[in-house]
């Protein structure tokens, strides 16, 4: 019996909190054992698509025609660099399928009604940050979600604005999945100290996760390194991809 494709979207509601690089991190630790991955970049800022070195032309289908149905989804599936990995990419012109989507029957279930044959193990989505059709169609197309969230007073509020979002989402039957894990972003160490501000984020999200019964993982910390490593399109070295190897195993059961 075929293995049913895990689709996980990443999602926060506010820019800044990590999504593009727990996607992409999270990518590479899934393919990098072997597990069949489709990287998809639902954010018109495309930075998932820069990140993962896409190679599709200008012309090419992209996210966008994969949503409207102008073409069969897997015809906007590209083969990454990287084994075991591909990505449907997206550019600016993604920001067109907010009105298609607010337009259709269902709009918040498009994305997931087009990608759910796709043959692959797991779907990685990057969503757009902010309540919009694109994001909600991101969120409702996930079997998992994963809440990457700054370890400060901004991620606090972002975490419980995109929890409430996704109570919306799931009162009104659109979103049938469940919140997988919250990832602290940003995690600050000083030393050997982690700062006052990340400790008291770290604490609200402790508390958050136990009253939902929601996973909180290893941090992502505050290191130049994940920079590199997205510049030069290598693996992360063992003692930051913890994290990653911790989630391959919340969103690969």
């Amino acid at each position: 019996m075929n293995r049913k494709v895990q689709i996980i979207t990443v999602t926060s509601l506010s820019g800044g909190q990590g999504k593009t690089t727990t996607a992409f991190f999270l990518g590479l630790s899934l393919a990098k054992r072997g597990i069949k991955t489709l990287w998809i970049d639902g954010d018109p800022q495309h930075n998932l698509t820069l990140y993962g070195r896409s190679p599709h032309k200008d012309d090419e289908p992209t996210l966008l025609e994969c949503l409207t149905a102008s073409v069969k989804p897997i015809e906007a599936v590209y083969k990454t660099q990287w084994e075991n990995l591909y990505i449907m990419p997206s550019d600016r012109a993604l920001e067109q399928s907010q009105t298609f989507l607010a337009n259709a029957s269902m709009g918040e279930r498009v994305l997931h009604r087009r990608i759910k044959d796709l043959p692959f193990e797991v779907i990685l989505i990057d969503s757009q940050p902010g309540r919009s059709q694109l994001c909600s169609t991101c969120i409702c197309a996930a079997d998992k979600l994963l809440i990457p969230v700054e370890s400060n007073s901004k991620g606090l509020v972002c975490l419980q604005s995109t929890l409430e979002a996704i109570d919306d989402l799931t009162e009104c039957g659109a979103f049938t999945g469940k919140v997988a894990a919250i990832i602290p972003f940003r995690d600050t160490i000083r030393g050997i100290n982690r700062t006052k501000i990340s400790s008291k984020a770290l604490s609200y999200f402790e508390t958050v996760t136990k009253e939902n019964d929601i996973k909180l993982t290893a941090s992502i910390v505050d290191s130049e390194k994940f920079k590199q490593a997205i510049d030069a399109g290598t693996y992360l070295p063992d003692d930051l991809d913890r994290t990653f190897t911790q989630l391959t195993e919340v969103v690969y059961v």
